[in-house]
Formats: structure tokens, sequence, C-alpha cells
């Protein structure tokens, strides 16, 4: 039965020198995982920015950004705060980094089209443990005896607030967006759906309750600590706090035959001041101070 764990953060704003031993974190986890025959998928819900941190606030984002995309980050959804700077730094926000960036429910206020490099959502396949080759993996069984089995494909949609918002920017009703989407994602061989939302955690408990097919949201904006995940009918919230004082770590399996998902493990795992840094991403750091700096001088 394939296994994937999911980490999560949210709410980090630009909290630089903690993302580094979030790294520390990470690596330790994407190690385990490894060893266990487990995928990680790892996701942001949001607001890695700030506008009182001098080097997101001089780069447009891009400092905190530059750092998720060191950190290995797969995926994040665009927080209130990471708009606060308006349409044209978003554009360079969004061309600056290779991980996706989601928004499926936000739009340019003037144009009415999306902005330019943001995605509704993402499908990621992972091959079963041992395969060499998703494109090769055998299809739909749960034999433990096969060497390996499909890709297991999982779909990650994120979902903007309208707190807040930037005047450049609107969003619409996530509820419909996500009736509309889930068929899509389905049909496109979808096996578990994630949500990854930075509408607050009663918004993501209505959403829980309303739309059918969630098997996991990924929250942030409310900076809610869950120690545990939290059940609304079959769908999984999670909300790992604020300033990267904890890692999230959501494990998950998926039965083909069965077609269900099982929660494993969830919880968050602290990340205090004693936690060594990682030394690439200390060394990162440094660069992108200096590059930052550099901005700030000629302004």
């Amino acid at each position: 039965m394939p296994a994937l764990t999911i980490l999560h953060t949210n709410d980090l704003h630009a909290c630089l020198d903690q993302m580094t031993r979030l790294a520390t974190l990470i690596q330790r986890e994407r190690v385990q995982a490894n060893t266990e025959g487990r995928h990680i998928l790892l996701l942001d819900a949001g607001d890695s920015s700030s506008n009182e941190v001098w080097e997101s606030r001089v780069t447009g984002g891009r400092a905190n950004y530059a750092m998720l995309e060191a950190m290995g980050y797969d995926a994040v959804v665009i927080g209130n705060s990471d708009l606060q700077w308006g349409r044209e730094p978003l554009t360079r926000l969004l061309t600056a980094v290779h991980f996706q960036i989601l928004a499926a429910n936000l739009l340019d206020a003037v144009t009415d089209s999306r902005p330019t490099g943001l995605r509704d959502y993402a499908l990621f396949k992972f091959a079963q443990m041992g395969s060499p080759d998703p494109a090769t993996a055998s299809v739909g069984s749960d034999d433990p005896t096969r060497a390996y089995e499909t890709a297991i494909a999982v779909a990650v949609i994120g979902l903007a607030t309208r707190d807040e918002m930037h005047a450049d920017f609107r969003t619409f009703d996530p509820t419909k967006t996500l009736r509309t989407l889930i068929p899509q994602m389905q049909s496109e061989g979808a096996q578990i759906i994630v949500v990854l939302s930075h509408l607050g955690i009663e918004t993501d408990k209505k959403l829980a309750a309303e739309v059918p097919g969630l098997h996991a949201i990924a929250g942030g904006h409310t900076h809610t600590t869950l120690r545990e995940p939290e059940f609304v009918g079959e769908t999984i919230i999670v909300q790992a706090g604020e300033h990267g004082n904890f890692l999230g770590r959501l494990d998950l399996e998926y039965g083909f035959s069965t077609q269900a998902v099982t929660v494993k493990n969830g919880g968050l795992i602290p990340c205090p001041e004693a936690t060594p840094p990682d030394p690439t991403l200390a060394g990162m750091l440094e660069l992108i101070r200096f590059e930052a700096d550099v901005l700030r001088k000629k302004r």
C-alpha cells in the first residue's frame, strides 16, 4: 500500500533564520522517509512574506521564496502577505522559482485573468518505492508480492483568502472553485486530493463539510496550532501554527482496491532555536542578505 508523507508549514512571515532550522528537520524527515519507503510532499500554506522583514520587503518576497526553493518545497499557495506589493512584484515572484505556486480562486482585478505563472493545482505522481519508472509501473494492485505498483497521483489545489486583499487582485468563492475543479482533477487520475488553503481554520472546516471528495486540507492564515489533525467528515485538516515554530507532518496510505485514504500518523514536530541550522541553507541566507542589501542601497 503506497505511503505518502505531507510535510507542511504556513505563515512563516519571512522568519529566515528559522527557515534554516526547519531545513534541518525537513532533511531528517526525507532521510527517514526514504528508509521507510514513504514518499514526501513538502507544502507551504501561504504568507512566507513579511513587510516587516527588510529582506522580504526590498525583494518583494523573492528572498523568502528563494529560501523555500532551496528547502525543496513542491508547492505553495499565495497568501495575502505574498500579494501585498501588487501586480508587478507578483509577476517577478512567480517567475523567480521553479516550484508550483497555486491559487485557483485568484484573478487580476483589472484584466480579470489569472496572473501569469500562477496555477490552479498541481498533479504529483509517485511510483511505488523500488519501481524504476512511474510510467512503467503496473496498474491497480495491492498485492504485496508485486515488485512495484502503479504510480500514486496526488492533486494539490491552492485557495487564496479574500482578507486584506491588495487592490490589484480579487478572489472568488472557494467552494464553487473546488466543486468545479475536483472532477477535472479526478479525470486526470488524481487519487488523493489535497487543498493547500490560505483561508483560515473556520473556512477550512466549512469547505470540508460542504465539498465531497477532499482528503486533506493543509491550512494557514489564522496561525492555528493544530497539534493533532482534525476530522470533518472524512476530510483531514492540519495547520502548523506560525513562524516556523513547528513542521507539520501527515502520513497517509492509499489502497488501490478500496480507493481509501487512511491516516497513519499526524502531528507537529517542534523546531526550537536549539535546532542546528542546515549549513547549505545558512550559506544561501548569507547570499540572499548580501543581494538584498545591494538592492536596498540602490533605493
